[in-house]
């Protein structure tokens, strides 16, 4: 069809353009016609637009459209353009802040951005989050420096700038070392205030901070999380001194002592400062039996002590109070066992029982969390006198990473055996709520049985039967098998006993070698083995954390040192106390301190 046969469509008109029909027409004096109105013109306009915007998308398109109109032309003037991205642009900007002479980073300058500051760290880097797109007065300051006030644009389209401003010290500079007391390391990230300033160690333990020359000292104060504060003398203007200060590492280990004559329970931080009674003795305490035997993370001790009585006790320490609970108490001997995380296992013998009684002996637990008491097993016995006895034995306990097993077996007299009566290896869970035999073995008048701890993780059990020979179990991961590569000598072997560090990782011991000790830190079965020391006097006592191994001399003297680097003479293990040690030891006893 040809354009000028298209015919036009009939206007349509809403309610609000509905106009009255005019009136009839009277003869009137002929009047000039009146000009064509411009809203005739709207009017012939109207349903093109009305077309235009019939759909809501086609809305929203205008709206768009119009808006991108307007941003255009307002970014278009540079003022406008960050005025608006910076309603909804932010940015992260660095800053680094050096010494104008020395060149050095400043740490904790306070560096500003409108309204958002930060300071700079150990490398002189102050980070400022989501900046707003704009220009900016960037404002450095810090005290006993000049202030340093420069342009800065938070650009909307690239990176903000790497920008290094200098500042320029009005002070002394003083320079500073800061290391691990223990381990002899630089401390990073350590904070020196002084007179009103501050500086922040950087990666090899060092630090400049600016005071003031009036005094030819300044005391300061010297911190970082998981380091005892220290308050110490700075030197100013003698430009010969070292300013150079240790810290010591965080924490508190227990130890007994019997320098005031009675046997006091001890406190100190790690390297023996600010040492205190934590339990004040009594003066009941025997010389020889008084143990106590610390949890792997030094949390809780228990302490084995007669104290009010002539009869021993059980008593449990918390660290974060040292307070004192009673655990177990009565007319009965104690054997310890030690530590399975935060519970508690030993052995009770009643002092009164029979051996032929029942619950003559009784294995227990004491979860120091929770204050449940657990007992684990109780013996069973028969008979009324010794020729005709029956009575169970509890032997050979061991807390491995994920169990407890221990020994049950029988004594019987000759006129009493009992051949349906077996000696049993049982396991444990850590929660004591699951118990499994591992192996029965057969019990006769002459048989025995027995265990022993040879690595971290793995047992050698022994049975005998007299006059046959004897036959070797090996338990290790759940599993016993029967080894023939085992003979009386090889399981009546002194083995280590394997401290094992608290991630359960790393394992740390004393292998006796030409009269004196090397001393060795392995994986958690004692493998791929590191000499820290041979031929020492030295001699494996604990962990504190897992970078830190605490070791015994002499018998009376407890050390400290670094679990990652050998002992040397430049090297040497930080002394903490003399300590009391009683006559008690825990061979193979791994998971607890205070026991060697």
């Amino acid at each position: 069809m040809a354009e000028d046969e298209i015919k036009e469509e009939p206007e349509v008109t809403t309610e609000e353009e509905v106009v009255e029909d005019p009136a009839p027409e009277t003869e009137e004096p002929e009047q000039e016609k009146p000009k064509k109105s411009k809203k005739s013109s709207v009017k012939k306009l109207t349903p093109h637009l009305k077309k235009l915007v019939s759909s809501k998308k086609r809305k929203i398109i205008i709206i768009i459209a119009a808006v991108l109109v307007v941003l255009g032309a307002l970014t278009a003037i540079p003022v406008t353009r960050y005025a608006i991205a910076g309603l909804v642009l932010k940015k992260d900007v660095s800053i680094t802040v050096l010494d104008a002479k020395t060149k050095r980073p400043v740490s904790d300058a306070v560096v500003s951005l409108g309204s958002v500051n930060a300071k700079s760290d150990s490398k002189g880097i102050a980070h400022l989050k989501s900046v707003r797109v704009g220009e900016y007065s960037l404002k450095i300051t810090k005290q006993y420096y000049s202030d340093s006030t420069t342009a800065y644009t938070v650009p909307v389209f690239s990176a903000p700038a790497t920008t290094t401003t200098d500042l320029t010290a009005t002070g002394r500079q003083v320079s500073i070392l800061v290391t691990n007391k223990i381990s002899g390391d630089p401390i990073e990230d350590v904070t020196i205030v002084s007179s009103g300033t501050s500086a922040t160690t950087g990666s090899d333990g060092t630090s400049v901070i600016i005071l003031p020359t009036k005094q030819d000292t300044q005391t300061a104060v010297i911190s970082k999380s998981g380091y005892n504060s220290l308050s110490v003398v700075i030197n100013v203007n003698d430009v010969t001194a070292k300013n150079n200060y240790q810290l010591a590492p965080s924490g508190s280990i227990y130890y007994l002592s019997k320098i005031t004559g009675t046997i006091n329970v001890m406190k100190s931080d790690l390297d023996g400062a600010n040492a205190k009674v934590a339990v004040q003795g009594t003066g009941k305490e025997s010389d020889t039996q008084t143990v106590l035997l610390s949890a792997r993370d030094w949390q809780y001790s228990m302490l084995l002590a007669k104290r009010d009585s002539d009869q021993d006790k059980l008593y449990l320490i918390n660290s974060s109070d040292d307070s004192l609970t009673t655990v177990d108490q009565g007319d009965a001997t104690f054997s310890l066992v030690g530590w399975s995380g935060h519970t508690f296992v030993y052995i009770v013998y009643r002092n009164t029982t029979n051996y032929w009684d029942n619950k003559r002996e009784a294995l227990k637990s004491y979860n120091a969390d929770t204050k449940k008491l657990t007992t684990i097993y109780e013996t069973s016995g028969a008979g009324t006198a010794y020729y005709d006895y029956q009575y169970e034995l509890l032997s050979n306990v061991y807390i491995l990473d994920n169990e407890i097993v221990y020994l049950k077996s029988w004594e019987m007299g000759s006129n009493s055996i009992d051949t349906t009566k077996n000696a049993s290896l049982i396991s444990v869970d850590p929660t004591m709520s699951v118990k499994k035999t591992i192996k029965d073995f057969p019990n006769t008048y002459n048989a025995s049985v027995s265990a022993k701890l040879y690595s971290p993780q793995s047992l050698y059990i022994r049975t005998q039967n007299y006059p046959s020979d004897a036959v070797f179990y090996d338990y290790e991961d759940s599993n016993i098998k029967v080894v023939t590569n085992v003979t009386d000598d090889t399981f009546d072997n002194a083995y280590p006993t394997y401290l094992i560090s608290p991630n359960g990782n790393k394992t740390f011991w004393t292998d006796p070698r030409d009269g004196k000790n090397t001393l060795l830190i392995g994986d958690k079965n004692a493998g791929s083995s590191t000499q820290i020391a041979t031929l020492s006097d030295y001699s494996a006592y604990g962990w504190y954390g897992d970078n830190y191994i605490l070791l015994t001399k002499n018998g009376s003297e407890l050390y400290i040192a670094s679990a990652d680097k050998p002992l040397s003479s430049t090297n040497q293990p930080l002394f903490i106390t003399n300590y009391h040690k009683p006559q008690v030891s825990y061979p193979g006893y791994g998971y607890g301190y205070g026991g060697q």
